[in-house]
């Protein structure tokens, strides 16, 4: 993984089971996802990458939320106070 990553580029690292990009808000915070059957998937497709689950940004000031499909980013409505809460007690991480 590189220390500088660029907008608009999805970084993967097989050795490191991980993915990184920069937030597609603008906002500038680095988003690493872990990956495995678990955790996010990454897979290649013809007009490019696509990351499942969503990608939520909770801990960022921007709270962003979206799938990344075929390359593209779909925004999707921001978690309430509740559903954050209710995934964090949830989560085995």
């Amino acid at each position: 993984m590189p220390s500088t990553l660029e907008e608009e580029v999805l970084y993967v690292s097989d050795e490191f089971y991980a993915a990184a990009h920069i937030c597609a808000c603008g906002c500038g915070s680095k988003i690493r996802t872990p990956l495995g059957p678990e955790k996010w998937s990454v897979k290649e497709t013809r007009t490019g990458p696509t990351v499942r689950p969503s990608v939520g940004n909770w801990q960022k000031a921007c709270r962003s939320h979206y799938f990344i499909t075929g390359g593209e980013v779909e925004w999707l409505r921001a978690w309430s106070e509740d559903q954050l809460l209710a995934e964090l007690t949830s989560s085995p991480d």
